[in-house]
């Protein structure tokens, strides 16, 4: 019930209650309501109005659970599966009768059943309830029931299991090609499966979906909106008979999926050749994916030894600090310690394009020594806050302590990032910045980004001093951020065991700490304001 909405929680209410009232009418309207809602979680709480006594509201709670079972996701049904077993301890029954007679009506209301009662009556809690949906299952034309048998394969009932694997061998058919597609996830989820070995069966799915007469199936599941089908059907159609790899993973390389764009780079220089690999490697450079761009500037060596230097230049000034770095490895292997890339970033910063910029003062802070931290001076008050940014950013690679309160000052920055950044700089040299200043910042800042800020730096105060800021900022946090940042350090302070500090408060310290324990009380819960009050020593 936590998954389902407000209105269907009311649904199910008021159901319960025209049930016990025995108003059929409203009974009915408000399985229709629920059916139509189309959240399949749902479905686990209709599964006792399917075997109602009086025949309308059992005819409209079939309706409602078949509409629900047509929107439900493979993964639904898997999480179906397991809260139908757990209602079926009552045997689906409103009014629970002796279990054996209960089975009984179950058992006899398969004979002549519709899909939905047979889908259902496959996730019973008892076995024999279970087979015999499985084997009315396997009976029925088309593949609806596939994700239903497939679910059954990891029964844990030795019978079940194989009449379940014998009706879906008999589909390994290119007829069922999109029914199987369909089903992707629950075919892969087999493999995590432990109660029998399903890898060969699951390669048996993959045969099939790789002969010719399956490409148009595969074709229209390469363009599912459903990742893990989507996925599945690249993979297999890479592998199709007479397949195309150029046209194959061009479309991957082209779709919105980082994923897919990410595994046909990576399989682009060994599946492709000449032209095609040249087009590829060139689609795989414009990509917004950093890891696929590393992928292409790691194969254009061997592939074009003349065109990879200008890349590869091109490349050292790239947005992504990972694809500059493998931009610099790849013109060492091409010309071993013949660049001084310093020199290059230094000559980007003062001739080259304003708007790369930011990325040249970067690859200095990468490439750089100490030295170089004074040609960003002259930028750290840059209009652009990507270049005041890159500066701080820079300066913390160089290890610039000269400039440590320029640092500490632009941790007040009313643009957001660049305070980040100087947060970034300072967590990894904390001695930039004294607790003073922190302790002020935190006390009169008005910007909330500021205080959440300074608020990550806390720790370097040392652990009661730290304690006493969350304290005093805790009741005072305007800012639901900030606040929730608080609540966390208070509760990282507590699961910290006092004894991985040697430092005790002095007596006026603690005076402090109770003093301001008692005026955040409000704000603590009583466990924690109990933990707080054993944890502050005597």
């Amino acid at each position: 019930m936590e998954r389902l909405s407000d209105s269907v929680k009311r649904n199910m209410e008021e159901l319960l209650e025209r049930k016990k009232s025995g108003d059929t009418a409203q009974a009915v309207r408000l399985l229709g309501q629920i059916g139509r809602s189309d959240q399949c979680e749902a479905a686990a709480a209709l599964l006792p109005f399917l075997y109602d006594e009086e025949p309308d509201i059992a005819a409209a709670a079939e309706s409602a659970l078949g509409r629900l079972l047509e929107s439900c996701p493979p993964d639904g049904l898997v999480r179906l599966d397991e809260q139908s077993r757990l209602g079926s301890g009552r045997l689906w029954q409103v009014d629970t009768p002796p279990w054996r007679e209960a089975q009984a009506a179950v058992l006899s209301a398969l004979d002549g059943a519709g899909f939905t009662r047979l889908a259902l009556a496959s996730f019973h809690r008892s076995g024999f309830v279970r087979e015999q949906a499985v084997l009315r299952l396997g009976s029925l034309p088309g593949g609806k029931g596939l994700p239903f048998l497939l679910l059954r394969m990891n029964d844990w009932v030795r019978q079940i299991r194989r009449q379940s694997q014998r009706s879906l061998e008999s589909r390994l058919l290119p007829e069922f090609a999109d029914d199987w597609l369909a089903s992707t996830e629950l075919v892969l989820r087999l493999l995590q499966c432990s109660r029998d070995s399903f890898g060969p069966f699951v390669e048996a799915v993959a045969v099939l979906l790789r002969r010719a007469e399956c490409a148009p199936a595969l074709n229209r599941a390469m363009g599912s909106p459903r990742a893990p089908e989507r996925r599945f059907a690249f993979r297999c159609a890479l592998e199709a008979e007479a397949a195309s790899p150029a046209e194959v993973l061009g479309r991957a390389l082209s779709a919105a999926d980082p994923w897919l764009r990410l595994w046909a780079a990576r399989l682009a220089a060994k599946r492709l050749f000449g032209s095609e690999r040249t087009a590829a490697l060139e689609t795989m450079l414009r990509d917004p994916l950093p890891a696929v761009r590393r992928e292409a500037l790691d194969e254009l060596p061997g592939h074009d030894a003349g065109l990879a230097e200008t890349v590869l230049q091109a490349a050292l000034l790239d947005r992504s600090p990972a694809v500059r770095e493998t931009a610099r490895r790849q013109l060492d292997r091409l010309d071993p310690g013949g660049n001084d890339y310093a020199l290059l970033y230094l000559d980007a910063i003062w001739n080259g394009d304003e708007r790369r910029l930011p990325q040249a003062v970067a690859g200095l802070g990468e490439t750089g020594s100490a030295a170089d931290a004074e040609v960003l001076l002259d930028y750290a008050g840059h209009l652009r806050p990507a270049v005041r940014k890159a500066v701080l950013r820079a300066w913390t690679l160089l290890g610039a302590d000269e400039y440590a309160r320029r640092i500490a000052l632009e941790l007040r920055s009313p643009q957001p990032g660049v305070s980040r950044a100087a947060a970034e700089a300072l967590l990894r040299h904390p001695h930039w910045i004294t607790a003073e200043e922190l302790l002020e910042i935190l006390s009169d800042e008005a910007n909330p980004h500021v205080r959440r800020n300074a608020l990550r730096l806390l720790p370097r105060l040392g652990r009661w001093k730290q304690l006493l800021v969350l304290l005093r900022r805790l009741p005072s946090a305007d800012d639901e951020d900030e606040e929730s940042l608080v609540r966390r350090q208070l509760s990282g302070w507590i699961k910290q065991p006092n004894r991985s500090y040697a430092d005790f408060p002095s007596e006026a310290e603690r005076g402090e700490l109770l003093g301001a324990l008692e005026a955040g009380r409000r704000k603590l819960t009583q466990q924690e304001y109990r933990s707080l009050q054993w944890l502050i020593p005597t």
